[in-house]
């Protein structure tokens, strides 16, 4: 139905509701893999009406009659399965929605990242914090007409690597532990904002007045 976007014929919808359960019996892994295919079918939203029409919803994981219609009344159209497991995972507001359903790790990663980003929008630190691939995946979703690779242009940086300022220079300046990657996070964020040059002698100074402010308190 999501893919063909097909009317169920009577018979299939009494058979549904009467071994709708019988999801219980078929391996996670499977099911959620045929839930993907649906998510990402262009008629999705009338194949989730369905299913909730047929009460099968009930026999999966952490879903319930109302987070699957907050899914259908949300305008973002999922493009791929992440996209998909984020509007779930973004409507139920729970990180560890996706745990029973049994992905791998680096999709629940990704899919709570952009979860994330449906709720808090994007500035320029989660533009450099969030991959090329999931930033994608946003833009796309939203409609907004940027690339992912242009967002990413912008930045002052492209990772820690750039910055002028590295863990031997915080070092030198005396800072231990975990001090030394706070100092590094404190430039880092300023030189992404636009407020501090990317130069090694304002990078130190900045740096060397943090940790004096640091380690007074």
């Amino acid at each position: 139905m999501a893919q063909l976007d097909f009317r169920l014929d009577d018979d299939v919808q009494r058979a549904s509701r009467e071994l709708g359960h019988k999801l219980k019996d078929i391996a996670m892994e499977r099911v959620a893999i045929e839930f993907e295919k649906l998510m990402v079918g262009p008629a999705y939203r009338k194949a989730l009406a369905a299913m909730l029409d047929l009460g099968i919803h009930q026999y999966l994981p952490n879903v319930s009659a109302e987070l699957i219609e907050r899914v259908i009344a949300d305008k973002r159209k999922p493009i791929n399965p992440v996209g998909g497991w984020a509007l779930f995972v973004h409507h139920a507001a729970a990180p560890d929605w996706l745990t029973p359903w049994k992905r791998s790790n680096a999709l629940k990663r990704e899919a709570n990242v952009l979860a994330r980003l449906f709720t808090t929008g994007l500035d320029t630190f989660t533009i450099y914090e969030t991959t090329t691939e999931t930033l994608a995946t946003y833009l796309e979703m939203s409609g907004r007409p940027e690339t992912a690779e242009q967002l990413k242009r912008q930045l002052s940086i492209q990772s820690r690597r750039e910055l002028r300022f590295d863990g031997r220079d915080a070092l030198e300046i005396g800072a231990r532990g975990p001090r030394i990657k706070q100092v590094l996070a404190h430039v880092e964020r300023l030189v992404l904002d636009g407020e501090l040059a990317n130069e090694p002698e304002p990078l130190r100074k900045e740096a060397e007045q943090w940790l004096q402010h640091a380690e007074k308190y």
